[in-house]
């Protein structure tokens, strides 16, 4: 299958199909036979919260002895998600069509859960020390409380990093910056109140919405960390690293009457999972400071706000803290996870960065310029690309050996198929502009921001190049580009 048309007519991800667990009797002997249980997530494998459900799923292999099976179903909302989508996974597993799902905690204050609320607050917790304090200390299961009433059993929660505002070639960074503007964020009364007391209204498109209203400049700016921020649509988003909001905190919880069914070794292996995991969560987030010069090494910029700016920031949303605060059902934990701020020690600032001047050659369509021009290799696999995110009967079409060979502004493109043995090759344009690669799909000679396209492509060593950022216009729903291009080195041959 040639490359532009395996692009072209790429089937949308599915959302996959939830029959509900299932448990058999018992075997000879009287010992329970093994349960499969189904974990709805809004992400995909290679994700944040998709890591998070691989590693979990392992840990339940390994902790039940095998008696309890968890099947993840991918993109549990729908692809594009729909607007609202961590609410509709909620409520697939208030239902149980999902027996257990991984659901950021934000999302929970609309579906009559209010207890976390606090996590959320407005600069309340800004810093991973105090996050971690909290996830594991005393107000844990007092910020899953609220889920009892809804027939939801808290697990446990898991951290992902603090939340910033990336704006597109400026920062927004004071409160007249979020006057009158739209800010993407995922639904959520308490982040919608916290952007509304600076004069913000939020929204939440995804893919092709998402691009579109950022290319149309009804977006302003995006709330999301700096881990995911490089795989925003449009270019050069920038923030303020001193501006923390608040958190992002994952909650994985299961349907109270399916995890009543279970036998106590099967809850037991449920819970000390979902504790392994969150210790392992911990253990591999990076710290913001590090996070964000990540961040500007593939393509941001991070400036530092005035202190004042900062300060007025927090006079501005203070209402909605302080309405939090002497909330009669949650101001006790506000006033909890206040004290953990208060003795966690201070975690590094992030400092101001800008891309790195080699990431961003200007130079016209046609001219090569100062990509590192060769030809490079991969060998992927059927499973290697579902496992990145793709659709299997799309992974299982493109699986094979693809070879490209950059040279005088073109690329040609050989696959030999895995399932078939049959070569195909094609020849495409490619320029680099603003430090983005791009190459045509649908034959239009001008390709310049158009077609598929890489965030700069950078040498992990002498013989190595590695994607990053990959998108493809018209497309973005899709998850096959970045799984095809962006999943492994490519290896130079030539």
């Amino acid at each position: 299958m040639h490359l532009a048309t395996a692009l072209a007519t790429a089937l949308a991800v599915g959302v996959a199909g939830c029959s509900g667990g299932t448990q058999q009797g018992t075997k000879a002997g009287g010992s329970p036979a093994p349960v499969t249980l189904q974990i709805g997530s809004a992400d995909g494998p290679g994700s944040p919260g998709g890591d998070m459900v691989v590693e979990f799923v392992r840990r339940v292999a390994e902790l039940s002895g095998g008696q309890v099976v968890v099947e993840p179903v991918w993109h549990a909302a729908g692809v594009p998600a729909p607007p609202a989508w961590d609410q509709l996974i909620a409520r697939r597993v208030v239902s149980g069509d999902l027996d257990l799902a991984l659901v950021g905690s934000r999302a929970w204050d609309t579906e009559g859960v209010r207890s976390m609320e606090p996590i959320n607050a407005p600069f309340l917790i800004t810093s991973e020390s105090v996050l971690d304090k909290v996830l594991t200390g005393d107000p844990l299961p007092r910020l899953m409380a609220g889920l009892d009433k809804i027939g939801v059993t808290g697990l446990t929660l898991l951290p992902e990093g603090m939340r910033h505002v990336f704006g597109w070639g400026r920062a927004l960074s004071s409160p007249h910056d979020f006057d009158g503007v739209v800010i993407r964020a995922p639904h959520s009364d308490t982040v919608a109140a916290v952007f509304a007391a600076l004069g913000a209204r939020v929204d939440d498109p995804d893919g092709t919405a998402f691009s579109d209203s950022v290319a149309d400049g009804t977006l302003a700016g995006a709330e999301s960390s700096f881990a995911l921020a490089s795989g925003l649509p449009g270019r050069q988003p920038t923030t303020a690293g001193n501006v923390r909001w608040y958190p992002k905190v994952e909650s994985l919880v299961a349907n109270t009457k399916r995890f009543d069914a279970l036998t106590d070794d099967q809850k037991s292996a449920l819970r000390n999972a979902a504790a392994a995991t969150q210790t392992w969560s911990i253990e591999q987030a990076k710290p913001d400071a590090e996070a964000a010069q990540q961040f500007c090494d593939s393509g941001g910029t991070v400036v530092l706000a005035d202190p004042a700016d900062v300060q007025a920031l927090q006079d501005a949303t203070r209402p909605v803290y302080d309405n939090l605060a002497n909330d009669p059902e949650i101001g006790d934990l506000v006033r909890a996870i206040e004290q953990v701020r208060n003795s966690a020690p201070a975690d590094p600032e992030p400092i101001a960065c800008e891309p790195p001047t080699t990431s961003s050659p200007a130079t016209v369509a046609g001219d090569g310029g100062d990509f590192p021009e060769g030809t490079y290799r991969i060998d992927i696999s059927a499973d290697e690309l579902v496992a990145a995110g793709a659709d299997a009967p799309w992974a299982g079409d493109v699986a094979g050996q693809w070879t490209l060979t950059f040279a005088h502004g073109g690329i040609d493109i050989v696959e030999v198929s895995a399932r078939t043995g049959v070569q195909s090759t094609e020849h495409v344009s490619y320029c680099v502009t603003d430090g983005r690669l791009s190459y045509e799909v649908f034959g239009d000679e001008s390709v310049c921001g158009d077609g598929v396209y890489f965030d700069a492509a950078r040498h992990a060593d002498g013989d190595r190049l590695r994607f990053l950022d990959v998108r493809a216009a018209g497309i973005e729903e899709r998850y096959e580009a970045p799984a095809l291009f962006g999943s492994k080195d490519w290896i130079k041959i030539g």
